[in-house]
């Protein structure tokens, strides 16, 4: 699925983030993330082609409810999501946070969901 068809009907917004998976097989990078949507189906993004991934995690929050987001382009060649946007009304900041920046981005709804 294209990343204009996902913003037309879909939303990350108040989804579980279930799982993050980072893998270099054949060196590429690859970032996964799969969300419970609002909606119960599950979502799964596949960054390829990585150029930068900032990703924290501390037992003293919740995994990982998403509450504000960015998901653009940032030109012809670049994907971005940030999961913890300094202000997301501004768009991209140097002060994002949980972030991916990637030249490839597939976007697919699974059809079971995934508890």
């Amino acid at each position: 699925m294209e990343l204009k068809e996902f913003i037309k009907g879909h939303t990350i917004l108040d989804s579980n983030l279930i799982s993050i998976n980072i893998d270099n097989a054949n060196n590429e990078l690859k970032v996964i993330f799969m969300f419970k949507m609002k909606n119960g189906l599950t979502v799964k993004f596949t960054f390829k082609d990585v150029i930068e991934y900032n990703f924290y995690f501390s037992d003293k929050n919740t995994f990982y409810i998403v509450t504000d987001y960015i998901l653009d382009r940032i030109d012809d060649s670049t994907f971005y999501v940030s999961l913890d946007p300094y202000n997301p009304l501004n768009g991209i900041s140097n002060e994002d946070l949980d972030y991916v920046k990637s030249k490839h981005l597939s976007i697919e709804i699974l059809n079971d969901s995934i508890n």
